[in-house]
């Protein structure tokens, strides 16, 4: 008999729980499951977030762009640079700087950086990269 300890689930043969890489995404249809690493960048549409994914499609899903937010909080990689925008550091080509900034992602989508979010974007690359901004 194979005992459970409350912090760990097992499965077949010993394996553990391994860390969620997909989340799951409401849409029009019903529900979307998607690979974190493949999320590059998330803007605000209203009452819904567009998804721009690094194989260049879009994805609209029924949440806000500060429900996404919430969503993507055990995920490090995703910062909120401004108020309509997410962007997926890892996928970061670019950083211009100015008064808040502009980030170039890779496949060359710009989006800006606001004044007011610029310092933690710094720290938030600081983290990532493991250097100084």
């Amino acid at each position: 008999m194979v005992s459970l300890s409350p912090k760990r689930k097992t499965f077949a043969k010993g394996l553990t729980d391994p860390a969620p890489q997909k989340i799951a995404l409401p849409i029009l249809e019903g529900y979307l499951f998607q690979p974190v690493a493949e999320l590059a960048l998330l803007t605000a549409e209203s009452n819904y977030s567009c998804l721009h994914l690094t194989n260049g499609k879009k994805v609209l899903v029924c949440k806000t762009l500060r429900s996404m937010e919430a969503l993507l909080h055990p995920f490090p990689q995703f910062v909120r640079v401004h108020r309509s925008h997410i962007v997926n550091l890892h996928l970061i080509e670019k950083y211009i700087r100015g008064k808040g900034g502009q980030i170039v992602l890779q496949g060359g989508r710009s989006v800006s950086v606001s004044n007011s979010r610029k310092a933690d974007f710094l720290t938030a690359l600081e983290r990532c990269y493991r250097q100084s901004f």
